[in-house]
């Protein structure tokens, strides 16, 4: 009988020990950019907002074609799904102050990235 309670505390703990240390409330699309340390010693503040920049750093809008040429286009990417998009498969750094804009190659789109002042906001 001693033996079953052993066991059964034993397979409580390490229920319980696994259930702490996988957090529901880490999106696994952060891995692109975070390691798995990382992420459980953020705080809930700096985890909510990279979590929100997943999906909600950036806005993909029509090109406009006065914009053509111009300098305050920061480059251009490549992105096969539009629709599944996740801002740190990007590979950009956010700006505070600044947006930043992107031409989407073989489309007539353009990717507005927003500063981190908005996000905030947003938030």
């Amino acid at each position: 009988m001693k033996e079953i309670i052993t066991i059964l505390t034993l397979l409580f703990t390490l229920f319980l020990g696994s259930g702490f240390a996988q957090s529901p409330d880490i999106d696994d699309r952060l891995l692109v950019q975070f390691s798995q340390e990382e992420l459980e010693t953020m705080d809930k503040q700096e985890l909510a907002f990279h979590t929100y920049c997943i999906e909600n750093a950036f806005q993909v809008m029509p090109f406009p074609k006065e914009k053509a040429g111009d300098a305050a286009i920061n480059g251009a990417r490549n992105i096969k799904d539009l629709s599944t998009i996740n801002f740190f498969e990007l590979n950009i750094t956010l700006k505070q102050d600044e947006y930043q804009y992107f031409t989407l190659l073989g489309t007539d789109k353009m990717l507005m990235i927003k500063p981190i002042t908005l996000i905030k906001q947003e938030l």
